[in-house]
């Protein structure tokens, strides 16, 4: 599925530098292609469109904010490993989003995610310890 994300890394990047330049009337119609990039790759399994489409759910407007389904797309991404995605299941369980508050497991995530080498990680598990 590499190509699958491949496309994916080229959108964003392509997406990023059309927004510089064009209006909103066109850019939702390429949001939308992104969109439908992300989903292909999230549901044929790739690792990077999983998290992706987590990240879609969880703060854009283009899908509308579903914690759940973020969480649910972050979940399919850490069992295959992907270290953002991994910090990702940590933060949702230590703020509650999409699934109930719970900063021990959270900072089960967090470690994980740092014994990887996910530097992000290292300052959430240092400010979820501080405030236990």
């Amino acid at each position: 599925m590499k190509s699958a994300a491949l496309k994916i890394a080229k959108s964003k990047e392509y997406y990023l530098k059309y927004l510089e330049t064009q209006g909103a009337k066109l850019e939702v119609k390429y949001a939308k292609k992104v969109v439908e990039l992300i989903r292909v790759a999230a549901y044929s399994g790739d690792a990077d469109g999983q998290y992706e489409l987590g990240q879609l759910y969880e703060d854009t407007g283009l899908l509308g904010e579903d914690p759940e389904k973020a969480f649910y797309w972050y979940m399919k991404a850490a069992k295959q490993k992907h270290l953002a995605a991994i910090n990702a299941v940590g933060c949702a369980f230590y703020y509650g989003n999409g699934v109930r508050t719970n900063e021990l497991t959270a900072i089960k995530w967090f470690i994980k995610a740092n014994k990887a080498g996910f530097s992000k990680a290292k300052f959430n598990l240092d400010l979820a310890r501080k405030n236990l």
